[in-house]
């Protein structure tokens, strides 16, 4: 039994007791207490939804007083009343009886046999009884709730096992509105407006139904939002204590997440660090990287990826979620500088739709992808060349930067030194520095790939003057254009200017 109600009071044969008025939404009234009292004015007496009883000692021959009490208990939000008979009157007075229709506030006769203790005796046993199996039933959900704390993924089942408990809809939001987890028949999408409202101090419904919503909390700040959506939520008398229950549950882990994050991203941070500055034999760190889910030598290789151009710690949380995402790869991820990087082992056709994905959603960011890694040293050159590759290259590139898909001359103008490549181009380009129409006509050479008729064609030139033109740059340099060197030099140069 969940709740007491007037259909449990009216329904003891041995109080023989006779509802009057319409059984319309009557049977279903709480029952909270019951109490007997001929005060004219017994609100002051009584408690919201108990049961008054009376014999009507101060109703005789005034249906006005009859009606004024009806009005006042209903008024009131009392459950019923209870009119003893064979006293003062031999049956319940029909103005008393037709004003409660009206209200339709429940009345019922008390025959004379039967004492008014009695009946508050009963009340008052039926409602400990209640109490303790509401009691002994919400502990035994509380018991399972708990349980799941032991599996290893205990938020989605703590989800999972509120939605059984009050057979309903539960979902897990990040504060971002990013869904973690869902449950039940309503779709996660109908529901994050809702929390959203919520969370600005409004209303909201979810098809038609108030929902309980609560805020996941790691400290004193919000981790993310839970929602149920349940018809008829507040009658259930467990469906509130195990809503807060859950909520605080999952704080409880979203605290026990940051800590082992926490210690997870510094231990991810250390192995990076060592691992660059090579302190330790290979066998080591074989070891070492076993230990973090890692399996140099394995039979998929490992890639070294690296992300710039935000909050290096921001740029970690997203690369370890898309990384993350089921079915979670293989992976640690640290901070590096003013950059992210992350170690993952996984099918390269994998990793490259969840980085083309995390790139749209990064917008100015830059990502670049290492080479494959079998071995210590491999694993080594794979971070410096996705490290090289991004350091300085935000928001410059319109994809992923895989290693495999980079030219020589790509690679080096990435992976060089900025300020020497600079220095160097500069030195390069000195004789030519300030003729805008020369250094006009190098990069159209090159574009035409050093064809003069093409080149010409696309300057308006006769071939003839882009032949005086190119030994005029010859003539400045003290170089033929003709030589590959100084050809690849100037190339190298003009793209490294850019």
């Amino acid at each position: 039994m969940q709740r007491f109600t007037l259909a449990d009071v009216l329904a003891q044969e041995s109080l023989g007791l006779r509802l009057m008025t319409s059984e319309r939404g009557a049977l279903d009234r709480l029952v909270m207490g019951a109490h007997g009292t001929e005060a004219l004015h017994p609100m002051p007496w009584m408690q919201h939804d108990w049961v008054l009883l009376i014999t009507g000692v101060r109703l005789v021959d005034r249906p006005d007083l009859q009606r004024h009490l009806v009005e006042e208990l209903a008024d009131g939000g009392l459950a019923a009343l209870g009119f003893g008979v064979g006293i003062d009157f031999d049956e319940v007075p029909g103005e008393l009886t037709r004003a409660a229709e009206e209200r339709g506030f429940p009345v019922f006769e008390i025959p004379l046999r039967t004492p008014f203790r009695e009946i508050i005796t009963f009340v008052n046993r039926s409602l400990l009884s209640t109490e303790v199996h509401q009691m002994r039933r919400l502990t035994s959900m509380r018991e399972f709730l708990l349980d799941a704390l032991q599996d290893a993924e205990p938020q989605q089942r703590v989800v999972q096992r509120l939605a059984s408990l009050l057979s309903c809809t539960v979902a897990l939001f990040g504060v971002d509105g990013r869904l973690l987890h869902a449950s039940g028949p309503v779709p996660p999408d109908e529901l994050w407006d809702a929390v959203a409202l919520h969370a600005k101090g409004g209303a909201p419904e979810v098809r038609g139904t108030p929902p309980a919503i609560a805020a996941v909390r790691d400290r004193e700040l919000v981790a993310g939002w839970l929602i149920v959506v349940r018809r008829s939520l507040d009658s259930d008398v467990y469906a509130r204590p195990l809503v807060e229950m859950t909520a605080a549950l999952l704080s409880t882990l979203a605290g026990v997440q940051r800590i082992s994050a926490g210690r997870r991203r510094a231990e991810h941070a250390a192995f990076v660090s060592d691992l660059l500055a090579g302190t330790r034999e290979d066998e080591v760190w074989r070891h070492r990287a076993a230990e973090l889910g890692l399996e140099l030598g394995g039979p998929v290789a490992l890639r070294a990826i690296a992300a710039a151009g935000g909050p290096p710690d921001a740029l970690a949380g997203r690369l370890d979620a898309a990384l993350a995402a089921p079915p979670a790869l293989s992976r640690l991820t640290a901070r590096r500088g003013e950059a992210a990087v992350a170690v993952v082992q996984a099918p390269d056709a994998e990793l490259r739709g969840r980085l083309d994905e995390l790139y749209r959603r990064l917008g100015d960011a830059a990502i670049a992808v290492g080479r494959r890694a079998a071995t210590v040293h491999e694993l080594r050159d794979s971070i410096a060349d996705a490290l090289r590759s991004v350091t300085g290259e935000a928001g410059r590139g319109a994809e992923v930067v895989w290693y495999e898909d980079l030219d020589l001359l790509s690679w080096l103008l990435r992976c060089g030194d900025d300020d020497g490549l600079a220095r160097k181009a500069r030195a390069v380009l000195e004789p030519l520095a300030g003729d805008a129409v020369l250094l006009e006509t190098l990069d159209r050479y090159f574009a035409c790939g050093l064809h003069v008729v093409r080149t010409a064609r696309s300057l308006g030139l006769h071939p003839n003057s882009l032949r005086y033109r190119l030994s005029r740059i010859e003539e400045r340099l003290g170089r033929s254009l003709q030589d590959p060197e100084t050809i690849a030099a100037l190339h190298l140069a003009r793209r490294a200017s850019r």
